[in-house]
Formats: C-alpha cells, sequence, structure tokens
C-alpha cells in the first residue's frame, strides 16, 4: 500500500488509500535557557544563603537574660536555658527548654524571644500565690485553686498567713488534701471576693477558724460551713458599722443569723 504525503494550508495531509487525512503540526516548547539558568543561580544564591545563616560563628547565642522569676530558682531556669549557649540562634532546641523550665514547681508559662544576633530572653510567668502557709516552721505558698507551688522558711509578706494546729501535710507540686487548708483558702479567696483585707486564718486542733483582719480585728468563723453566708454576714457589719473593726475585739458570726461581737471596753 502506497502512501504519500501533501503539503497544504493547515499542515501536512496523508494520502492513504484515495482518502486525504490531515495531520496537524506539533508545536513544540522551545525551553528558555536563560530562564533556567537564572533559576539555577537563585537556588544556589539561597542555598549559600541558609548555609552562612547556619554555620556563622556571629548567630551563636551567648547571652541568656531570665525576666519573671521572684520565687523560682533562678539558677535553675539559667541552668535549663543553657542548653542554647554556643548554639545558632535559629536552632536553639525552644521545646526542651521550654519543657524542662515548665516542669519547675513555681512556672506556669515560659516564652522564649530571640535578640539578635546572640541574646536569647527568657520569660517566666509564675503560679500567683493566694496565700501561705505555715506548717513545722516552713513557708508553703498556695493558689487559688490549692496548688502547692513554692516552700521556704522565710516569712512571706502581703500575704494571708494560714497556721493549722493540726498535723497535716502538704506538698510543693501537688494541691491540698487537707480540709482544714482547703477551707481556709476558700475563706480567704471569699474574703477577698468582699473586699475583705485579711492578714491571715488560724484553724485551732477542733477544725474552728478564725479569721484575723489586718487591722487586728479577730472574726470567729467556728466550723468550715456557710463560709460565704459568715463572711456575707461580717461585710454587712462592718458596712453599716465600720467603727467596729476599731472598737470590737472580735466579732463571732458562727451562726450568721445571730452574729455577736465583743467591744474592747467589755460586755457583748
Amino acid at each position: 500500500m502506497m502512501k504519500s504525503y501533501t503539503a497544504g494550508r493547515f499542515g501536512r495531509a496523508r494520502v492513504c488509500n484515495g482518502s486525504r487525512v490531515l495531520i496537524k503540526p506539533s508545536n513544540r516548547i522551545r525551553p528558555n535557557n536563560k530562564a533556567l539558568a537564572a533559576l539555577f543561580l537563585c537556588a544556589m544564591l539561597l542555598s549559600s544563603c541558609v548555609a552562612f545563616v547556619v554555620q556563622t560563628p556571629l548567630l551563636a547565642v551567648r547571652e541568656v537574660r531570665v525576666r519573671g522569676v521572684r520565687f523560682a530558682s533562678k539558677n535553675r531556669v539559667e541552668q535549663s536555658a543553657g542548653l542554647a549557649l554556643g548554639r545558632n540562634i535559629f536552632l536553639i532546641p525552644s521545646q526542651q527548654i521550654c519543657r524542662s523550665i515548665s516542669a519547675i514547681p513555681e512556672v506556669s508559662t515560659v516564652r522564649l524571644e530571640r535578640h539578635f544576633p546572640s541574646c536569647l530572653m527568657i520569660k517566666v510567668v509564675e503560679h500567683k500565690p493566694l496565700a501561705a502557709i505555715l506548717i513545722n516552721g516552713k513557708v508553703y505558698l498556695v493558689q487559688s485553686d490549692g496548688y502547692v507551688f513554692h516552700v521556704t522558711t522565710e516569712s512571706i509578706r502581703d500575704l494571708p498567713l494560714i497556721r493549722v494546729d493540726r498535723p497535716t501535710e502538704v506538698y510543693v507540686g501537688a494541691r491540698c488534701k487537707s480540709k482544714e487548708i482547703v477551707a481556709a483558702i476558700k475563706a480567704v479567696k471569699t474574703a477577698s471576693e468582699n473586699e475583705l483585707q485579711v492578714a491571715g486564718i488560724s484553724i485551732d486542733r477542733m477544725g474552728d477558724m478564725c479569721l484575723n483582719m489586718c487591722g487586728g480585728l479577730r472574726v470567729k468563723l467556728g466550723q468550715p460551713d456557710s463560709l460565704g453566708e459568715k463572711i456575707a454576714v461580717l461585710r454587712s457589719a462592718l458596712i453599716c458599722k465600720p467603727a467596729l473593726a476599731q472598737e470590737a475585739v472580735y466579732i463571732d458570726v458562727t451562726c450568721p443569723k445571730f452574729p455577736v461581737y465583743r467591744p474592747k471596753s467589755g460586755g457583748v
């Protein structure tokens, strides 16, 4: 069978058995060598810049600064942050450092900031203490949910002090399980919400609670029940008669429906 080709207006045509079949021309895209060369040079330049940034000693961490530490051991925080010293500022093990610092009981959150070219800033947010608990000569700091995060033998100012006569134990890094301490924390929190300035709370061996106000006034709360109602009665009494804070030796709200107080001059 003979095949022949003829050129036409729209391309070549193949003649087969007397029939004419049109063959469309193929449009081949020729590579743009200049664009490819430019793209290759850009890739090489970018890889060179990355290699320089990663390997240059100019970006090695030489200084670590710590901010926000009050109760936590600053040396322990700096020791954890020491993992960054000598490393490239872009390649420091951020997650490992944050996990190590967050494991410190006093630390609530931690954030790292890079200060170019060679400084790492560590900003720590510690747990916020609501009160201090005095047990066997040691002072434990506790937050509003009962979590104990710090222990010291030094006195802590500007915090209500909880004293417990009963033998009890608390542990740093754990929540309080003692019913008396949990009740005392609730009393301090409720008093704070009612804008009452509390210096401390004492709990005797029978479990009775006494609220010590900053002005020296003592408030007998009795057993740790109906604390909200008792403190609300106390607040109402001080609002109705502000002089009570100076005139009374104590106010007894053990029975909130029948509060009594003892004046300094004697009598009830």
